[in-house]
């Protein structure tokens, strides 16, 4: 077995893609974190970043209630 994230799948061929099954609710979803110290000016770019990614995902992978976040090594 091989986990494929959903983007991935977008760009398969029919053929591979009929062998690929979703997981069941709640599906594990990564997340994106970013550190910055308190005092620096980087509010500005990590907010352009914010769009960048939104922009940049699909609008049915925004917002999903059936989704929970999976810490690396949990899996």
């Amino acid at each position: 077995m091989t986990i494929i994230p959903e983007l991935a799948i977008q760009n398969m061929v029919q053929k591979t893609m009929a062998k690929a099954y979703s997981i069941v609710p709640p599906a594990p979803v990564g997340e994106v974190s970013i550190t910055y110290h308190k005092y620096s000016n980087k509010i500005r770019f990590i907010d352009l970043l914010e769009d960048c990614i939104k922009r940049n995902i699909p609008v049915q992978m925004l917002d999903r209630m059936d989704s929970k976040a999976v810490e690396i090594g949990k899996m």
